[in-house]
């Protein structure tokens, strides 16, 4: 039985930086390292000098071995094409998914109403106790 799971960036922000430690935890050094390294030049614009594709292929090969438990070597079938790693879309999308956990916790965050008036209190001609 082949099982293959597909995972997400999280919905949440709060769970951002929990991903980015748990996988730095369950690489090796230098691995380590260089996983910290290119997480925090490609979150500084600054820093990629125009080199975020490559930076961004080592990372991700750096995520997927933090990530798989028990690998299956890599196999190559009729059509399979490497990927195309796009280092300015990565920084677009991103971008955007923050924007939407920002918005979203906004959004469900529960909002502090006043309590609904008395119906005494909406009519002040009544003066009974």
């Amino acid at each position: 039985m082949d099982l293959r799971t597909y995972g997400g960036q999280p919905f949440e922000e709060e769970y951002v930086s929990s991903i980015t430690e748990a996988r730095a935890a369950r690489l090796a050094e230098p691995d380590r390292g260089e996983f910290l390294s290119l997480t925090r030049a490609l979150e500084t614009p600054s820093s990629r000098a125009g080199d975020d594709d490559r930076m961004l292929a080592r990372l991700g090969g750096l995520a997927s071995r933090a990530d798989a438990y028990d690998p299956a070597p890599p196999t190559a079938g009729p059509g399979d094409e490497p990927v195309q790693v796009r280092g300015e879309v990565f920084a677009s999308v991103w971008s955007q998914a923050a924007q939407l956990r920002l918005a979203s916790a906004s959004a469900t965050r529960p909002r502090k109403t006043p309590p609904a008036p008395s119906v005494r209190a909406m009519n002040p001609t009544d003066r009974r106790s």
